[in-house]
C-alpha cells in the first residue's frame, strides 16, 4: 500500500513548493531545501519498492525496513493533508456561500488576518517537514545494505514459475470429470464455436485463479484417448512469464521432433517458417499452458504461423487472466470452478494418510473441518494435506485447524507463491486496492460501488488524469482485478453486465491479508490488541458487542486511516471519535447511533463517512466542516433535513440518501461535484431547480412527489431542473405518493403536460414510473432510445395499456397494478404506421414484403403483467395482420400474475413469439376454469389438478408428467401456429 501513499506525498510536496513560488514567500529559511531533499529521497525509494515488496516474503530484515518506511510515508501524508486542509479552510472563510456557486480559490486577494494564519501554518509545516526529513534520512541510508534492484523484477529463487509438462496421474485427480468431458466435446466438435470462421485457428481457454487446477485439467484433456485419436499432432508448451516468442517457437518444434534442427536458429521469422511447414495440412492440438502476457503483438506472429494446419485444429490456453483469453481470440472460455467438499476430502486423505490408513478414523473429523478451510481449492487442499502427513497427534491437527491459514509457514512457502505470481502481474498502482480488501471479513459480500469509494478515500485512485473520472478509474481497477480471478461470486445488474457485488475466495483473502501484513486487522474480541503490532495497523474492522467496556488499544494509537464497524457501544462512541484523528474512512453502519457528536469536525482527514441504517434524526452542522469529505451515506436513517451549510462540502462527490425523507437547504445547489445524488423529494420547501447544475450525476436518480405539492406552481422549477442535461444517469424513477386518489394532484391532462415539461435524463436504460396521475405516458418516453428496462406501476387512471411496442431496445417490461385496465389492444403493440391500421394497409393492396413488416417489441425478452384485476381480454391479431407485423420475436419469458378475470391468451400473438421458453401463470382463475372445465380433460387430471387447487400449493408441470395432456391442450394453439416455438420447458401454475 506504501507506493500509492508515496505517490500522493510526492504530489503534495510539489504543491507546497508551487504555493511558495506563487506567493513569493518562503515557508521558513531552509525549508525549500528540505522539501526538495525529501522529494528526491522519496522518488529514489519509490524505484526500489517493487523489489523490496517481493523480498519481504523471505527476508525478515527487509520486511522490518518496509514497515518502518510505510509508517513514515503515512505520517508524511498526514502532515501534508493537514497543511492543505488548513489552507483550504482559511480560504473558504473568505467566500460567501450564499452568493457563490463554488469557491474559486485565489492566493492573491486575502485579508491580513488570513495572512497571519498562513504564516503560522507555514511555520508549523516547516518544523514537521524538517522532522520527517530527518527520519527519512535514516531509512534512506539503511536501504543500501539490502542492495535493492530498481524497477520490477521476479526473484528467481522465490517466484520462479514451475515448468509444467503434459504428464498427469489421473488416479490422483478428483472432481474434474465433468470439466474434462465438456472440454473434450468442444475440442472434437467440428462445428466452429461462437460463429468463428472455419478457416481460422480456433482457440479455447481455461480461466481460473492460481492453484485451482487449470494445468491439471489441460493435462487430462491432452491425454484423453479420444483426443489422441482425433489429432495427428499434439504439442504441449509451458509459456509462463515473460512471453518469449522464440522460446515458444523452439518448444513447438522440439515437440514436433525438430529440436536439433531448431537449436541453432535464433530468428523468430525463421523459426515460425519451420513451424508453418511442419504443421501444414496436419490436424494438431497445441496446449499453451500458463499464459500471462496481454500484448496481442506477441501472440499474432505465432497465430499466423498456425493457420496452415488442417481445419479442426485447436489451441487450448490456460491462464489466470480473462483478458489474456479474450486477447487471444478465444471462441470458448471455460471458467474453472471449485471442487466439492467430497472431492476435496478424497484428495486430502489420499495425501495426508498415505502409509497410515489406521489413523484415518481417529483424525477424520478434524481433517474434514480442515478441508473446509480450503474452500474447494485443490492446491490449498494438497498443501495442508502435505503438512499434516507428518503430524500424528490430535493436538497437532487441531492446532492447524485453529490457526489462520495466512499465518502458517507452509502457506507462505508452498501456497502463496502461486498467488503471488498473480499479484506480481497486477500493475503496482492497483495492488493496494487488492490488499485493502483484507479489511473485509471472509465471505463478505463486497458492494463494488462502495469499495471504489473506500479506495478513493485512501488515495489509491489519485493518479487518475485530470480529465478522467476517478470513479471510472476505480471501476477499471476492479474489472482488472476481477478478470485476474481475484474475486468471485459476482452479482450483476439487471442486464447481466456490470458487477454489483462480489466475494473473495477465502484462500485469496488469506493471501491479501498476508500481503497487507500488520496494516489490516479484523477484530471480533479484544484479545491480542495490546501487542506492539497495534501501532502498525492502519485499517481496522471492529466487530463489537455490548460487553465491550473500552475501545480496543489499536484505536488509541492515532494511526488508523480506516475504521469500519457495524456496531459500536453507545458509551464508547465519544471516546472512539477522539482517537480517530487521522481516519480517512469511517463506516458506522447499523451501529444503533442516535446522535453524532459535534466534535466529529475534528476528523479533518475524513473522506468517507457512512452513517446508514442508524436511528439518527439529524446531523450536526459541524459535519459541514469536513471539507475533504467525498462520500456521505445517510441512507435508511431517520434524518429529516440536511445541515444548512451543506454547501461547504465542496469536495463531496457522493451523497447517498436512499429511503430518506429529507428537507434540502438552498446551499445544496452549490455541490456541483456530486456524482451520486440518488433521491429528490419534491415536497413543500424543496425546489427541483437545485438540480440544475448537477450535470455530473451518475448511476440512478429517483424523484418522489409528495402529496402536499401543488404541481402546477412547480412548472418553472421543473424546467430549471434540466433533466435532459443529466446525460450520465442510467436509472430514473418518477414516483407519486398519492396512489389512492390520483386526481389529488389536479387535472390529469394538465399534469400530463407538466410531466412532459419535467422530462427525463436522455440516456436512461432503466425507467420506473409509479402512480402517474395521468391518462397517458409522457411524450419523452419515445425519445429514450437507450431504454432497456421499463416498469409501470399503479396506473389508476389507465383503461388500456400504452403503445410501447415500438421502443427499439426494450428488453424487459413489467406492467403492475393497473386496476382499471380491461384489455390489451393493438395500440399496445404500436402497430399503427403513418396513421393507418393493419386493415387499411392490407385492403389498399399495399405490399407485405419483408421490408414493410413492422416489428412490435423487437428486443423484448421478458414481459410481466401483474395485479391487473379487471384485465380480461388480450386482443388477437387477424390472419391478415400477420403479413404486416411481427410480434415478440425475442420474447423468452412471459408471466401473467394475479389477473383473475383473464380468460385466454391470444394464440396468434404468442404464436409469433418463437423464442418463448417459459410461461408462468399464477392466480388467474378464470383462465384456469376455461381450460379445465370447458375442454373436458380426463377425470384423472381433474382429480389431481383440483386437489392441488384445494391445498393452494404450487406445482411445476413438464410435458413428461402425468398431466402432460393438460399442457398439450393449453399449448395446442401455440404449437399449431408456431411449430418452431421453444415452449416445451413447462408451465408454472400457482393455484389459489
Amino acid at each position: 500500500m506504501a507506493e500509492a501513499v508515496v505517490s500522493l506525498v510526492v504530489e503534495r510536496l510539489a504543491s507546497v513548493i508551487e504555493e511558495q513560488i506563487r506567493e513569493e514567500i518562503n515557508l521558513v529559511v531552509g525549508v525549500k531545501k528540505e522539501v526538495k531533499s525529501l522529494t528526491k529521497k522519496l522518488k529514489m525509494i519509490r524505484t526500489i519498492l517493487e523489489d523490496a515488496e517481493k523480498r519481504k516474503m523471505k527476508e525478515i530484515d527487509v520486511q522490518g525496513w518496509l514497515e518502518e518506511f510505510h509508517g513514515l510515508s503515512y505520517d508524511m501524508d498526514d502532515v501534508l493533508d493537514e497543511w492543505n486542509t488548513a489552507l483550504l479552510k482559511a480560504e473558504l472563510e473568505q467566500v460567501d456561500h450564499s452568493s457563490v456557486s463554488r469557491p474559486k480559490l485565489s492566493f492573491s486577494s486575502i485579508s491580513s488576518c488570513f495572512c497571519l494564519k498562513k504564516v503560522s501554518l507555514r511555520r508549523d509545516i516547516a518544523l514537521k517537514i524538517k522532522d520527517l526529513n530527518t527520519r527519512l534520512e535514516v531509512i534512506y541510508k539503511e536501504k543500501d545494505q539490502f542492495k535493492f534492484v530498481e524497477g520490477e523484477r521476479i526473484d528467481s529463487n522465490v517466484f520462479k514459475p514451475i515448468k509444467t509438462t503434459s504428464v498427469v496421474k489421473e488416479s490422483e485427480v478428483y472432481g474434474r470429470d465433468d470439466d474434462k468431458d465438456v472440454l473434450v466435446t468442444k475440442l472434437l466438435d467440428e462445428v466452429s464455436i461462437d460463429s468463428q470462421e472455419q478457416d481460422e485457428i480456433l482457440v479455447m481457454s481455461i480461466v481460473g485463479t492460481g492453484g485451482l487446477g487449470k494445468t491439471t485439467l489441460a493435462q487430462l484433456v491432452y491425454n484423453d484417448e479420444s483426443v489422441g485419436k482425433e489429432f495427428e499432432l499434439k504439442i504441449w508448451v509451458c509459456v509462463s512469464d515473460p512471453f518469449d516468442e522464440i522460446r515458444v517457437a523452439k518448444a513447438i518444434l522440439e515437440c514436433l521432433g525438430k529440436g536439433k534442427e531448431s537449436r541453432d536458429l535464433n530468428e523468430l521469422e525463421t523459426l515460425l517458417e519451420v513451424v508453418k511447414v511442419e504443421i501444414s495440412g496436419k490436424k494438431f492440438l497445441l496446449v499453451l499452458d500458463d499464459v500471462w502476457n496481454e500484448d496481442e503483438r506477441l501472440w499474432e506472429p505465432l497465430r499466423n504461423s498456425l493457420e496452415n494446419g488442417e481445419c479442426g485444429s485447436r489451441v487450448l490456453v490456460t491462464t489466470r487472466n480473462e483478458k489474456v483469453a479474450i486477447m487471444m481470440g478465444s471462441a470458448y472460455l471455460h471458467r474453472l470452478g471449485l471442487l466439492s467438499d467430497v472431492d476435496c476430502w478424497s484428495l486430502f486423505k489420499k495425501i495426508a494418510f498415505v502409509g497410515r490408513k489406521k489413523d484415518e478414523g481417529r483424525l477424520e473429523g478434524i481433517g474434514k473441518e480442515i478441508v473446509k478451510k480450503c474452500h474447494g481449492m485443490p492446491l490449498a487442499t494438497k498443501t495442508l494435506a502435505g503438512l499434516l502427513r507428518f503430524k500424528n497427534t490430535t493436538e497437532e491437527w487441531q492446532n492447524v485447524l485453529d490457526s489462520e491459514l495466512w499465518k502458517l509457514e507452509v502457506a507462505a512457502i508452498k501456497l502463496f507463491p502461486h498467488l503471488y505470481l498473480s499479484f506480481c502481474d497486477v500493475p503496482s498502482i492497483m495492488r493496494p486496492c487488492f490488499t485493502y480488501c483484507a479489511i473485509f471479513p471472509k465471505d463478505t459480500k463486497i458492494v463494488v460501488a462502495d469499495l471504489i469509494k473506500l479506495w478513493m478515500a485512501q488515495g489509491y485512485l489519485a493518479t487518475a488524469r485530470s480529465d478522467e473520472e476517478v470513479e471510472l478509474r476505480g471501476q477499471e481497477y476492479f474489472n482488472d482485478l476481477a478478470m485476474r480471478s481475484l474475486f468471485q461470486d459476482f452479482e450483476r445488474d439487471e442486464f447481466g453486465e456490470e458487477v454489483i457485488s462480489c466475494k473473495m475466495h477465502d484462500i485469496v483473502h488469506d493471501f491479501a491479508q498476508y500481503m497487507a501484513g500488520k496494516e489490516c486487522l479484523i477484530m471480533q474480541n479484544d484479545s491480542g490488541s495490546n501487542s506492539s503490532d497495534s501501532v502498525q495497523v492502519r485499517h481496522f474492522n471492529w466487530i463489537a458487542s455490548e460487553e465491550f467496556t473500552c475501545i480496543p488499544s489499536v484505536c488509541t494509537t492515532g494511526k488508523l486511516r480506516s475504521f469500519l464497524a457495524d456496531s459500536v457501544p453507545e458509551n464508547l462512541f465519544q471516546d472512539l471519535l477522539s482517537n480517530l484523528k487521522h481516519v480517512r474512512s469511517l463506516r458506522l453502519k447499523n451501529a444503533d447511533l442516535y446522535e453524532i457528536p459535534k466534535d466529529i469536525s475534528t476528523l479533518i482527514h475524513l473522506r468517507y463517512l457512512n452513517l446508514s441504517d442508524n436511528p439518527l434524526e439529524e446531523l450536526p452542522e459541524e459535519v459541514c466542516d469536513l471539507i475533504n469529505l467525498e462520500t456521505l451515506d445517510i441512507s435508511e436513517s431517520g434524518i429529516y433535513a440536511l445541515p444548512l451549510a451543506i454547501g461547504k462540502l465542496i469536495n463531496l462527490r457522493h451523497l447517498v440518501i436512499t429511503e430518506c425523507y429529507l428537507q434540502f437547504p438552498q446551499s445544496l445547489e452549490t455541490l456541483t461535484s456530486l456524482r451520486t445524488f440518488d433521491k429528490f423529494i419534491l415536497k413543500r420547501g424543496n425546489k427541483l431547480g437545485c438540480l440544475k447544475n448537477f450535470n455530473n450525476l451518475r448511476g440512478s436518480l429517483e424523484i418522489t412527489v409528495d402529496d402536499d405539492v401543488d404541481l402546477v406552481s412547480e412548472k418553472i422549477e421543473m424546467e430549471k431542473a434540466e433533466l435532459k442535461c443529466k446525460k450520465h444517469i442510467k436509472k430514473f424513477q418518477l414516483m407519486f405518493y398519492d396512489q389512492v386518489y390520483p386526481d389529488h394532484f389536479g387535472d390529469p391532462s394538465v399534469l400530463t403536460e407538466l410531466i412532459d415539461v419535467l422530462g427525463s435524463p436522455p440516456n436512461v436504460e432503466v425507467l420506473y414510473l409509479y402512480a402517474l396521475p395521468t391518462t397517458r405516458l409522457p411524450t419523452w418516453i419515445t425519445s429514450l432510445y437507450s431504454l432497456r428496462d421499463l416498469t409501470l406501476e399503479s396506473g389508476e387512471l389507465w383503461s388500456s395499456l400504452p403503445p410501447l411496442g415500438r421502443l427499439p431496445h426494450l428488453e424487459s417490461l413489467q406492467i403492475c397494478n393497473f386496476p382499471s385496465c380491461r384489455h390489451i389492444g393493438h395500440n399496445f403493440l404500436g402497430v399503427e404506421v403513418e396513421g393507418r391500421d393493419t386493415t387499411d394497409a392490407t385492403s389498399s393492396g399495399e405490399s407485405s414484403s419483408a421490408s414493410s413488416v413492422v416489428v412490435a417489441f423487437p428486443k423484448l425478452e421478458k414481459l410481466v403483467i401483474r395485479d391487473c384485476e379487471e384485465f380480461e381480454e388480450w386482443e388477437d391479431l387477424t390472419d391478415k395482420d400477420e403479413k404486416r407485423f411481427a410480434v415478440f420475436p425475442r420474447l423468452q419469458n412471459l408471466e401473467i400474475l394475479f389477473c383473475r378475470r383473464l380468460k385466454t391468451l391470444p394464440p396468434r400473438l404468442l404464436g409469433m413469439a418463437t423464442s418463448l421458453e417459459s410461461l408462468q401463470i399464477k392466480n388467474c382463475h378464470t383462465f384456469l376454469d376455461h381450460h379445465v372445465k370447458e375442454r373436458g380433460l380426463s377425470s384423472h387430471f381433474k382429480e389431481h389438478f383440483m386437489g392441488e387447487r384445494r391445498v393452494a400449493s404450487s406445482a411445476y408441470f413438464d410435458s413428461n408428467d402425468a398431466i402432460g395432456e393438460f399442457l398439450k391442450r393449453l399449448r395446442c394453439e401455440l404449437v399449431t401456429v408456431a411449430p418452431s416455438s421453444n415452449i416445451t420447458k413447462g408451465i408454472h401454475l400457482l393455484l389459489m
